[in-house]
């Protein structure tokens, strides 16, 4: 079995989250150096970068499951990564879990750069225009925190930050069981080799799994 638990929003002015939220992965913080990143669930994943403020802001990226995110960094001209995630074959093909969302960049023509080296760089790093200074959100159903946002802007108002990555559970089984689930489960199963494999997306926290 492998569970991820969902990450974090990142801290954005315009929703009144001016800190990130916490999560399996922590969101990131506003270009700001007052917003504070979210923290992480030991054993799940890493708390948010942190931002920065002065001629120009960065945010910070959204934790990861296996690294914090990167912070905003106006030295380097450079808005956090998102935290680097973890790449299972648990489902009989490679797929990387709790990658976060890079942080918005500030002013005109800066912009920030990914993280290539290592999964979640394609979630990381976003910027160049006053249209994309929002942050990243971490991909659906894989965990992940959200990067964080710059501040307003008088020309195109609040910017967003990034959305936390929802959680996902994954049950590998033989493929001789059939498994029930209760009415409040979304999930998908499918027969690789020997092995069932359910991927849960949604459940409530009463529902159930039976194996006959």
């Amino acid at each position: 079995s492998f569970i991820c638990t969902g990450g974090g929003m990142g801290a954005a002015q315009s929703s009144g989250n001016f800190n990130a939220a916490n999560g399996g992965s922590g969101g990131g913080a506003r270009a700001d150096s007052g917003s504070t990143a979210g923290t992480g669930v030991s054993g799940q994943g890493f708390a948010g970068g942190t931002g920065t403020s002065g001629g120009s802001t960065f945010a910070g990226g959204g934790g990861g499951a296996t690294a914090v995110g990167g912070n905003g960094n106006s030295g380097t001209s450079l808005a956090g990564s998102g935290g680097q995630g973890y790449s299972t074959t648990l489902t009989g093909t490679a797929i990387v879990i709790g990658s976060g969302g890079g942080g918005g960049a500030g002013q005109g023509s800066i912009s920030s750069t990914a993280n290539t080296s290592a999964p979640g760089g394609t979630n990381a790093g976003t910027g160049g225009s006053k249209t994309t200074y929002d942050g990243t959100s971490a991909t659906a159903n894989r965990g992940g925190g959200g990067g964080g946002s710059t501040g307003y802007w008088s020309d195109s108002g609040y910017r967003n930050s990034g959305n936390g990555g929802s959680g996902l559970v994954i049950l590998k089984f033989p493929a001789t069981y059939t498994a029930t689930y209760t009415g409040g489960v979304t999930q998908t199963t499918t027969t690789v080799g020997l092995y069932k494999i359910s991927t849960i997306t949604a459940a409530g926290s009463s529902d159930t799994v039976t194996f006959s």
